[in-house]
């Protein structure tokens, strides 16, 4: 899934809240505290939160089609400024139901995702979980997916 920034992060997967994360493109506290902010405290739409609790925790949104995005504060104070206009959100949830962390990728504007992207992240999201999981419980990456994982942003086909 191609993108113009990326964030990966973990969950404690009782409470919710990120303990780790990796972004392509470098940002500073006060950038992750916005978007903390913005996740746990401002009413938005697909919220990991949220995303975590649905059928399909995956979701799209498009500052040209979606009107959700005009009102959002995500958009407003964090997107907009960054000069995306797409954003793809999931929810990193294992077989038994945990969340275990989350990604966002972002593109400009006129670069919208697509339906076979939503399907890739939904093939991997799984895998993802399972390693964030892994790596939380024991300290290191599972050896059946550092592999995958270690390579950056590639999800398994």
């Amino acid at each position: 899934v191609g993108f113009a920034e990326g964030v990966v992060m973990s969950f404690d997967p009782d409470v919710l809240l990120p303990n780790a994360f990796a972004a392509s493109i470098e940002r500073g506290v006060d950038d992750a505290v916005l978007a903390c902010r913005n996740e746990q405290l401002d009413r938005d739409f697909l919220k990991f939160r949220d995303l975590a609790a649905s059928r399909v925790p995956v979701g799209v949104a498009s500052r040209e089609s979606d009107p959700r995005a005009r009102s959002s504060p995500r958009w407003r104070e964090i997107l907009d400024v960054r000069g995306h206009g797409h954003e793809l959100r999931a929810a990193l949830v294992d077989t038994s139901g945990q969340c275990w962390g989350a990604l966002n990728f972002m593109r400009e504007a006129g670069q919208p995702f697509a339906e076979r992207d939503i399907r890739l992240v939904q093939r991997g999201i799984g895998c993802c979980a399972a390693a964030i999981a892994q790596s939380m419980v024991t300290g290191g990456p599972p050896a059946e997916s550092s592999k995958r994982l270690s390579s950056g942003t590639r999800l398994p086909s």
